[in-house]
C-alpha cells in the first residue's frame, strides 16, 4: 500500500472531505472564511445586558470627541467664569477703542525738581496732560510747588501754568492734595480758556476767568472744579468736565511766607460720537453668551 499523505492525515483530523474529496481544500476555505469573518464583521445588534450598559456609560464619560454618541461633557463653574473672563477683556479692548488709546503714564510737574513755575501770564509754563489708567485716582496729572509774599522785598510769587487737555478726554476733577498750606483767609486759584492769562493779579474782578476757587485747608481732599464752574464776581462759569483744549491756571497767596500748594487735575476718557452704540453692542453680547452658559 501506498504511504499515507498529507492530505489523509488532514482527512483524518478534519474528519469529513470536501466536495471535491480534496482536505486541503476544504481547510483553505475555512481559513479564507475564518479571516473574511474577522476583516469584516457584521454588525450585531445591542445587546441590553448589564455588560453592555456599563460599556455605553464608560464611552459616554470618556473624552473621545470623535465618538458618535458621545454626549457633551457639563461645563463646570470654573469654566464658565474662563469664558466670562476672556468676553470681559474683549469688550475692555472695545471700551479702550472706543475712548480713545490711552498714554504710557500722567503728566507731573514738581517745582522743587522741574524749576519754578513761570510768573508770566503771558508765557505761562506748559503741561499736556495725560492719562495713566492706575494709580490710586486714574488719570492723575499731579502739580505742586510754593506761592506767597517775600517777607524783603514784598513781591508775590505768581505762578503761571499753561495746561492741555488731549483730544478723546475730558479735565473731570481738579483735587487739592494733603501737602497744601494757605495764609490768612486762603489762597487763589484761578482758570481762564486759551494759552495765556487774560486777567492781571491786581484786577478787580474775575472778568475774563473761567472760574475761581479761594481754597483753603477744608479743601484739602476734595474736589474743587464744580466750584470753579460756578463762576460768579465776573468769572463766565463752566460745566464740567473740561473739554479738550488749552487752558491757563493761576495761582497766588498775598499773605507774607512760602506757602506749599498740590494740585491733581484729572482726565476722564470721552467716548467718541459713534461709539456708544459699539460699547452697547458689546455688553449685548456679553449678556447673551452668559446665557447661553448658564
Amino acid at each position: 500500500n501506498p504511504a499515507p499523505s498529507a492530505g489523509d492525515h488532514l482527512s483524518a483530523r478534519g474528519g469529513r472531505r470536501s466536495r471535491d474529496g480534496s482536505p486541503a481544500s476544504r481547510l483553505g476555505a475555512r481559513h479564507a472564511r475564518s479571516r473574511a469573518g474577522r476583516c469584516h464583521r457584521t454588525p450585531q445588534p445591542a445587546s441590553s445586558g448589564p455588560i453592555d450598559r456599563r460599556w455605553r456609560a464608560a464611552l459616554n464619560a470618556s473624552p473621545r470627541p470623535d465618538h458618535p454618541g458621545q454626549r457633551p461633557a457639563p461645563r463646570t463653574t470654573e469654566t464658565n467664569m474662563r469664558s466670562f473672563r476672556t468676553s470681559a477683556r474683549v469688550l475692555a479692548t472695545a471700551v479702550a477703542l472706543v475712548c480713545g488709546a490711552a498714554p504710557a503714564g500722567a503728566a507731573s510737574y514738581t517745582e522743587s525738581t522741574d524749576g519754578d513755575l513761570s510768573g508770566d501770564r503771558n508765557a505761562p509754563t506748559t503741561l499736556v496732560l495725560d492719562y495713566a489708567p492706575s494709580g490710586n485716582v486714574q488719570g492723575s496729572n499731579i502739580v505742586s510747588g510754593t506761592t506767597g509774599r517775600n517777607a524783603v522785598t514784598g513781591v508775590v510769587d505768581v505762578d503761571y501754568l499753561r495746561i492741555t487737555v488731549p483730544d478723546g478726554f475730558a479735565l473731570s476733577a481738579l483735587r487739592v492734595g494733603n501737602q497744601t498750606t494757605v495764609g490768612g483767609g486762603g489762597s487763589f486759584l484761578g482758570l481762564a480758556a486759551g494759552p495765556v492769562m487774560p486777567v492781571a493779579p491786581n484786577a478787580a474782578n474775575a472778568t475774563g476767568l473761567l472760574g475761581y476757587r479761594v481754597y483753603g485747608t477744608r479743601d484739602i481732599g476734595t474736589d474743587i472744579l464744580d466750584d470753579m464752574a460756578a463762576g460768579g464776581n465776573g468769572a463766565s462759569g463752566f460745566t464740567r468736565p473740561l473739554g479738550a483744549g488749552v487752558y491757563t491756571v493761576w495761582v497766588q497767596e498775598l499773605a507774607t511766607g512760602t506757602f506749599d500748594y498740590r494740585f491733581n487735575f484729572v482726565l476722564s476718557p470721552v467716548p467718541e460720537p459713534g461709539g456708544a452704540p459699539l460699547l452697547a453692542a458689546g455688553l449685548l453680547i456679553i449678556t447673551v453668551a452668559a446665557r447661553r452658559r448658564s
